[in-house]
């Protein structure tokens, strides 16, 4: 999986191509998001149009995603 970040107006951008299937990628995604939850970002808009495959871990992964900025 690849994976590109960006920020613009508050709002992360991740855009995500490949398969999205276990560990490696779901860390990485993780600290991505990490990473930025201490500016003043508010938003998260993921990009899925170049995944190939996810299975039910990356799944949970971007319920996470969904549950960090929820919070």
């Amino acid at each position: 999986m690849n994976s590109s970040s960006a920020v613009e107006d508050g709002i992360l951008y991740l855009r995500l191509s490949g398969d999205l299937l276990g560990s490696p990628d779901s860390q990485q995604i993780l600290q991505i998001v990490n990473g930025y939850l201490g500016e003043a970002i508010r938003f998260c808009a993921i990009d899925l149009s170049a995944v190939r495959f996810i299975n039910s871990t990356g799944i949970g992964v971007l319920v996470s995603v969904l549950t960090k900025f929820r919070n």
